[in-house]
C-alpha cells in the first residue's frame, strides 16, 4: 500500500506498507483516483506535520476490495467514494463510505465533496430556485458551488480577479465578472436587475469578502466558505469596514447577513438524525451526476501520476494561477 506522507514543511514521502485487514466497521477501498484540495493541502504543505492533515488528501474514488465485520451496506467490487487521503488503497469507516452508481465516472465522482461544500453554501444561505446567485473566487471550489448552482436553477454570476480563472470560467459557459471593476455592482445589477440574492464567497481572501459586500443589495445574504488564514491589509480592512459597518452599515440598515458555512454533518451507523448529511449530500451530487444533469470533470486542469504530487504543490506553491482541478491517477503506475 503506497501512501504521501508529510514529512516537514514543503517535504513529503511516498511510503509503502503492507495492506492491513479492515476492523469491525471499516472497508479496505483500492483507489484508482485522488482528488486535491488545493487550499487545505497546500496550508498543510507549507506548514509541515502538525496533526492537521499529515497524510494528504480526502477524496477518493475506487471499489472496495474487503469489509469488516458488521459491514452491511457495502460488498466487495462495489464503486465508491472514500473520505481518504491520497494512496492506492484505505481503510476508511464504513460510514465514510458512499456508494457511487454505475453511470457516474469517477472523475465525477471524486469531486462530488467538494461539490457539496456548495450544496452546503445554498442550504445555509437560504436559496431558493431561481435566484440570482454569485460565486466570488473561481478556484475548484467555487467552480464547482458555481456548477452546482447552475444545475440548482440558480441564475449564476462568477466572479474572481484573476484573468486566467476568468477565462477557464467562461469555457465552461458560465457567466464572468472581474471583481477588480470598480463597476461591478452596477454591470451585476444591469444582467440581474433584481439584484443578488445570495453570495458564495469561497475565495479566503479579505478583497473577496469585500467584493461580496459590494455585489450585495438590501436583504442580500452571504455564505462565507473561504478561510481567511491572515489579517487583512489596511485599504482593504478600511473598505471592508466602509461596506459593512460603517454608518449608513449595509450590515445593519440593508439587512445584510453573512453566514459562517463549512458543511453538513457525516453521520455514522449510529446517528439517525434527520435533514442533512455529508452522505445524503453526496448521494444527491452523484445522483445528478449519473442523471447527466451535473458536470464536475470538466473543471479539471491537470491530470497526474502518484509520484508527481510534490511538483503540483510546488506549483502551487508559487501561485500558479493556472491549476484548478487536479486528479492523481492511481493506475497509473
Amino acid at each position: 500500500m503506497r501512501r504521501w506522507t508529510i514529512t516537514g514543511e514543503r517535504r513529503l514521502e511516498l511510503h509503502e506498507a503492507a495492506t492491513p485487514r479492515p476492523a469491525a466497521g471499516e472497508v479496505l477501498v483500492g483507489i484508482e483516483l485522488t482528488a486535491v484540495s488545493a487550499g487545505s493541502e497546500l496550508h498543510a504543505y507549507r506548514s509541515g506535520p502538525t496533526g492537521f492533515m499529515d497524510d494528504p488528501g480526502y477524496l477518493a474514488a475506487g471499489r472496495v476490495l474487503e469489509t469488516g465485520a458488521g459491514v452491511t451496506t457495502l460488498r466487495r467490487g462495489d464503486r465508491v467514494f472514500a473520505a481518504a487521503p491520497h494512496g492506492d488503497a484505505a481503510i476508511v469507516p464504513a460510514h465514510r463510505v458512499v456508494p457511487v452508481p454505475d453511470e457516474a465516472p469517477f472523475d465525477d465522482a471524486v469531486l462530488c465533496y467538494l461539490a457539496s461544500l456548495g450544496l452546503y453554501c445554498l442550504h445555509a444561505g437560504e436559496y431558493a430556485a431561481g435566484e440570482n446567485v454569485a460565486v466570488v473566487g473561481l478556484g475548484v471550489v467555487g467552480l464547482c458551488a458555481a456548477l452546482v448552482a447552475t444545475a440548482c436553477g440558480a441564475r449564476v454570476h462568477a466572479v474572481d480577479a484573476d484573468d486566467d480563472r476568468l477565462r477557464f470560467a467562461a469555457g465552461l459557459g458560465l457567466s464572468t465578472w472581474d471583481g477588480r471593476d470598480p463597476e461591478l455592482s452596477a454591470g451585476v445589477l444591469r444582467a440581474s436587475p433584481e439584484g443578488i440574492d445570495l453570495v458564495v464567497e469561497t475565495s479566503g481572501s479579505w478583497r473577496g469578502l469585500d467584493t461580496a459586500a459590494r455585489m450585495c443589495r438590501r436583504g442580500s445574504r452571504i455564505s462565507v466558505l473561504g478561510v481567511y488564514r491572515d489579517l487583512p491589509d489596511a485599504q482593504t480592512g478600511a473598505a471592508l469596514h466602509r461596506q459593512l459597518l460603517s454608518y449608513p452599515a449595509k450590515f445593519h440598515y440593508d439587512g445584510i447577513r453573512i453566514v459562517g458555512c463549512a458543511n453538513h454533518p457525516w453521520r455514522d451507523a449510529h446517528d439517525t438524525g434527520d435533514g442533512w448529511s455529508v452522505q445524503r449530500a453526496l448521494r444527491y451530487l452523484l445522483e445528478r451526476v449519473a442523471r447527466r444533469r451535473l458536470a464536475l470533470a470538466p473543471v479539471v486542469t491537470d491530470r497526474i501520476a502518484p509520484g508527481d504530487l510534490p511538483e503540483l504543490y510546488a506549483r502551487l506553491d508559487d501561485g500558479d494561477r493556472s491549476v484548478v482541478g487536479v486528479l492523481i491517477d492511481w493506475t497509473a503506475g
